[in-house]
Formats: structure tokens, C-alpha cells, sequence
């Protein structure tokens, strides 16, 4: 009984046991939280990723697009360079580079002109205008002078002021009433001159190809800084948008990194919450085990100081021997079944405490199931999506 009661008083405080039990499942909660955490983390970084690569694949359209158009517009600028430039006079610039007519009159002003056009203002030259302040007489009725629709230099106002825009079936009636070096032109190219020559849109006039190439190197002129600017502003755009998608990759990758050291951390707080629970269970046992047996061994040396108060000191010494024989027997078989009862309780503890974890981990595992079953759906979103995009593309 002494042996049983010291045993009792060196077995670990309960209430220090059960503490370290407490603070094992706090830990184990707190890593549980942190983990999820960190899953919820990646999977917010892989929706990011997923959106920076959606706006990313966005951004290359328009700027392929932009990209296009200016280099478009700068090999057409260049060609159209190329082509007036092996047109000009060598020596003196011609005033078709100085002539600039309304939308549409191109083909009225090559007809007016034709390969005068080639001439240029400068009196040195072996042709040249100089017709700057001649009189000249007015138009037929109808008639409205083609410098109503041109800019040019005044050397061309004689000239021009004796061309006269007229319709297509004007032109035939009025022809008619020309003075001397008059014409009437119409915007389809049509030509009528005084003394009775006529020309057809039909016929190839090449002042209306440089006319209408001029033309065309101003507008484009006019639309490649435009241009330009879209392209920087696409361009723009997109770095932006792969900026953005290298800071959702690094994230991503952080994120994932930080799941392993978490899922460690809560297989290490699980392993200690285990060990501070069985330790737990272990001292209960062992305590109502030596409680229980402690108090049987109290019961019998009752009984035995009761049944030795009454015997007689002048007893039969043989039968005296007999029974505390008996006595140490029924201890000694008593003993035996109260260690084998303490393994059984030790053994149930084990199998109690294996079937809590057993459960334990098929709940993780059914989480995780249910997670990557998430991830995977969105997964496949996202790769429809992608395709869809690439099918567009």
C-alpha cells in the first residue's frame, strides 16, 4: 500500500498534463488556419495569374494591330517617297509638288494640265510658269474656274483661271462657247479645249497617278504620327499587362512555397497534440489503475487485520501457516490480474487514440480531395477559356 501510494504521488501533475494537452491543440488549430491560409493564398494567386495571362493575351491584339498599321503606313510613306522622287525633275522641283486640290479633283487638275505639271516656277529652268499676272478673259456661264479648287503657286493663275469645271454633260454644250486657250474639265478627267480637243477619262494621263499619289503622302503623312501614338499606347498596354503577369507568376510561386513549410508545421503540431493526448491518457490509467488497486490492497489488509483480531494465539500453528500461504497466493494471482488489467487499459488507450488519428487523417485527406477537385474544375475553366481566346486569336 505505502509502494502504491508513492507511486501516485511521483506520477505527473494531471492538471500539467492536461495544459500541455490544451497548448498542443491550440498550436495544432493555428497551424491548421495558417495552412489553409496559405492553400487560400495560392489559389487566389493562381485566379490572378489566370487574369493577368487573360488581359496579357487582351493587350497583344491591339498592339499587333497598332504595329501593323504603322508599318503599313510607313512602307506605303516610303514607296509613295520613292516614286515622286524618281518622277521629279532633276534640276528644278516641278509645281505639282507645290499643287493642292480639294478631295476629288485630281483628276480634274491632271486633265487641266497634264505634263505641264512637270514645269517648275524657277525662270532658269528649261521649262517653266510665269504666268503670274496675265489678263484673261471669263469663262462661259456654267463654268466655274478651277482655281476655285486649287492651291498653287501664282504663276499657274492664267492657267488656271481659263479651266473651267463643268458636268459631264455640260462639258459637250459649253465647249462651244471657248475663247482661245480656255478648257473645261469635270472631275471624272474629262477634257474639252478650244480649238476642239478632247480627251476622255479613258485616256491615260500620268499628272492624275502623281496628283492622286501626292495626295495620298499627305494623308498618310498626316496619319502616321496618329498611328504612332495608338502603337505606343498598345505597347504600353502590353508591358504593363506582362508586368503584371510576372509579379501574379512570382506570387504564385511564393504562395506555393509557403504551403510544405505549413503542411509540416501541421503534421509536427498534429504529432505533438498526439503525444500530449496518449500521455494524458496513459496517466489517467495508470492513476485509476493504482487508485482502484490501492484501494482493493487497503480492503483486504482490513480484512485480514479484522480476521486476525480474532484468531487465537494459541492456534494450530499449521493452519496458521496454511491460510497466509492462501493469503500471499490470492495476492500474488491478484497482482498478475492487475498488471494485465493496466497493459489491456494501455493497449485500449493505443487503439482509441490510432482510431482518432486514423479519422483525423481521412478528414485532412477529404479536404484535400475536395480542394484539388476545386482547383482542377477551375483548372479547366480556365483552359477553356485559353483555348477559346487562342481560337479567336
Amino acid at each position: 500500500a505505502n509502494k502504491l501510494r508513492q507511486q501516485l504521488a511521483d506520477m505527473p501533475d494531471k492538471a500539467r498534463l492536461d495544459a500541455d494537452l490544451a497548448a498542443a491543440e491550440k498550436a495544432q488549430e493555428a497551424a491548421e488556419i495558417a495552412l489553409h491560409d496559405a492553400e487560400r493564398a495560392v489559389d487566389a494567386a493562381e485566379e490572378a495569374l489566370g487574369e493577368a495571362r487573360s488581359e496579357e493575351n487582351a493587350a497583344q491584339a491591339p498592339r499587333d494591330e497598332a504595329d501593323k498599321a504603322v508599318r503599313t503606313l510607313e512602307s506605303e510613306i516610303g514607296g509613295l517617297k520613292r516614286l515622286l522622287t524618281q518622277s521629279a525633275a532633276p534640276k528644278a522641283p516641278p509645281v505639282i509638288d507645290r499643287v493642292r486640290s480639294e478631295e476629288g479633283y485630281e483628276k480634274a487638275v491632271a486633265a487641266a494640265l497634264g505634263d505641264d505639271l512637270q514645269a517648275s516656277t524657277d525662270a532658269g529652268s528649261s521649262l517653266y510658269w510665269a504666268g503670274r499676272s496675265i489678263e484673261t478673259p471669263s469663262l462661259p456661264n456654267g463654268a466655274e474656274p478651277l482655281s476655285s479648287f486649287v492651291e498653287a503657286p501664282p504663276e499657274l493663275a492664267a492657267r488656271l483661271s481659263q479651266c473651267g469645271v463643268v458636268g459631264a454633260k455640260t462639258g459637250p454644250r459649253l465647249c462651244a462657247e471657248l475663247k482661245p486657250g480656255q478648257r473645261l474639265v469635270t472631275v471624272e478627267g474629262h477634257l474639252w479645249r478650244w480649238d476642239g480637243f478632247t480627251r476622255t477619262p479613258d485616256a491615260p494621263v500620268s499628272a492624275a497617278e502623281r496628283l492622286a499619289q501626292q495626295a495620298r503622302l499627305e494623308a498618310a503623312e498626316a496619319e502616321i504620327e496618329p498611328a504612332r501614338a495608338r502603337l505606343q499606347a498598345a505597347a504600353a498596354a502590353l508591358t504593363e499587362a506582362r508586368e503584371t503577369r510576372a509579379t501574379a507568376e512570382s506570387d504564385l510561386k511564393a504562395a506555393r512555397q509557403q504551403v510544405s513549410p505549413k503542411a509540416g508545421e501541421l503534421n509536427r503540431a498534429r504529432s505533438v497534440t498526439a503525444s500530449a493526448r496518449q500521455a494524458v491518457e496513459r496517466a489517467d490509467v495508470r492513476r485509476e489503475s493504482a487508485a482502484e488497486a490501492l484501494a482493493r490492497i487497503e480492503s483486504d489488509l482490513r480484512g485480514v487485520e479484522e480476521t486476525l483480531s480474532v484468531v487465537s494465539i494459541g492456534g494450530n500453528e499449521d493452519d496458521l501457516t496454511e491460510v497466509e500461504a492462501d493469503l500471499n497466493r490470492a495476492r500474488e494471482q491478484l497482482a498478475a490480474a492487475r498488471a494485465q488489467e493496466t497493459e489491456n487499459r494501455g493497449r485500449l488507450a493505443d487503439i482509441t487514440r490510432n482510431r482518432e488519428q486514423a479519422i483525423a487523417r481521412r478528414e485532412g485527406f477529404q479536404r484535400d480531395v475536395e480542394r484539388w477537385t476545386g482547383r482542377l474544375a477551375n483548372s479547366e475553366a480556365r483552359l477553356e477559356d485559353l483555348l477559346k481566346r487562342r481560337r479567336e486569336a
